[in-house]
């Protein structure tokens, strides 16, 4: 873990002034990020510098003024005096979601479902176990006759 460097008052007052100074030639932007470039010290730490100091840039103070003078917003005009709301839904306002599937979800089975009824139906088409190995022995037999077709076409090449 690194070790924090620490800065001397000295150090931390001739940051600021720069800061300062670089503000006040450059229409109040881009002091701190020039101070982080000249000094190699961290921007976070040049900003609480400039805030102990008292000091924030003309622009940010400005938009912090120009946001208190804002008027607050102004509140929507509900129905004229004396009139009541009409109940339901406003003209021209769609009233729900259309019946069917909801966008976006492809048709089929749900994640986490159990597998369908096919795997199932094999089963019972070959009705126990020793009838599924006689299946298999046949299927085996089928396989090593391939084979052996396989390997005589291959010699004959």
């Amino acid at each position: 873990m690194a070790t924090r460097a620490k800065y001397s008052d000295a150090m931390k007052k001739e940051v600021v002034d720069f800061v300062k100074k670089h503000d006040a030639a450059n229409n109040g932007r881009g002091g701190k990020s020039a101070a982080h470039k000249k000094y190699k010290i961290n921007p976070i730490s040049i900003n609480k510098w400039c805030e102990a100091e008292g000091y924030t840039s003309k622009k940010k103070a400005g938009k912090k003024a120009a946001a208190a003078k804002a008027p607050a917003a102004k509140a929507k005009p509900g129905p004229k005096p004396g009139r009541k709301a009409k109940p339901g839904p406003k003209p021209g306002r769609k009233a729900g979601r259309k019946p069917g599937p909801k966008p976006g979800r492809k048709p089929g089975r749900k994640p986490g479902r159990k597998p369908a009824a096919a795997t199932t139906a094999v089963a019972a088409k070959s009705g126990s176990p020793a009838a599924t190995l006689n299946r298999m022995i046949k299927i085996q037999e089928q396989i090593d006759s391939l084979q052996a077709e396989y390997k005589s076409l291959k010699g004959q090449l």
